[in-house]
């Protein structure tokens, strides 16, 4: 889709998998480890520092990676292509840009 994608990207003192600077995008690969409790609870409060940053966020499991690549590649399409905000952002719009 032509859009770059940093591996192991610094964002306010954290550390996303996969980032899109051009859309706002970070994605986190996640394991099962991610659904133990305290895990949840860090995660959660992560997520809400990364989300006012104006990032938009969204986890994937590794495991669903593992299993079915090509379905994974087809969702992150579609959610770039048609989620509101993700395809303002294509077309130049960003959050700083609109104010």
């Amino acid at each position: 889709m032509g859009k770059k994608f940093r591996r192991q990207h610094p964002i306010s003192g954290f550390i996303l998998d996969f980032y899109c600077h051009e859309l706002r995008l970070g994605i986190e690969i996640d394991g099962l480890i991610h659904n133990q409790t305290d895990i949840k609870k860090y995660d959660e409060c992560r997520s809400k520092i990364i989300l006012d940053q104006k990032i938009y966020l969204i986890r994937i499991l590794n495991t669903l990676i593992e299993n079915n690549l090509p379905m994974v590649i087809e969702k992150l399409e579609n959610l770039i292509n048609n989620h509101p905000r993700l395809a303002l952002a294509r077309r130049g719009w960003t959050p700083k840009a609109a104010g």
